[in-house]
């Protein structure tokens, strides 16, 4: 290829990055000037897009299956875990949630404001195994109930007495 043609081809090249790094860098400011949500906006689109809070609050129970699998840097599996869980909103809040490690069957239930675990039916009484049944708990029922739970807060904390 001439000479001529090979600084044409850079240049060509240069315009044509340089065009699309204009565009690129147009298009992220236009975009970063929409209007921002608020933490609780974003918590209200979450509620509105699984089925609202109306429905919520007509739940009185809630119950799943959760898959959980931890991966290695090289992709292949280090842990997998399969739990079942279960959560009551009757007149106190209730709940479960087992599933199967290293052979042995591990359940956590919360009931009357306490904690309990077992292992293959055999009461667990250690406190710090307690403690990480009642963490372990608490961080499933976030996950499953809290956005609902900060609306609800939120709606009663802003309302005015009468």
């Amino acid at each position: 290829m001439p000479k001529i043609m090979k600084n044409r081809t850079k240049i060509l090249f240069k315009t044509k990055t340089l065009r699309f790094g204009f565009f690129v860098l147009l298009s992220f400011t236009l975009l970063s000037c929409q209007e921002k949500l608020t933490g609780l906006q974003i918590i209200e689109k979450s509620i509105e897009a699984h089925g609202g809070l109306e429905s919520w609050q007509k739940i009185k129970q809630l119950s799943f299956d959760k898959e959980t699998t931890l991966f290695n840097e090289d992709g292949s599996v280090e842990l997998k875990t399969e739990q079942f869980q279960l959560f009551q909103f009757e007149t106190k809040l209730f709940g479960k949630i087992e599933w199967e490690n290293n052979g042995n069957d591990i359940s956590i239930i919360y009931s009357d404001e306490k904690i309990s675990k077992s292992i293959n039916d055999s009461i667990v009484d250690s406190e710090s195994e307690l403690k990480k049944a009642s963490n372990a708990f608490w961080a499933a029922y976030y996950v499953a109930c809290k956005p609902f739970d900060l609306i609800i807060q939120n709606y009663y904390s802003q309302a005015k007495p009468i």
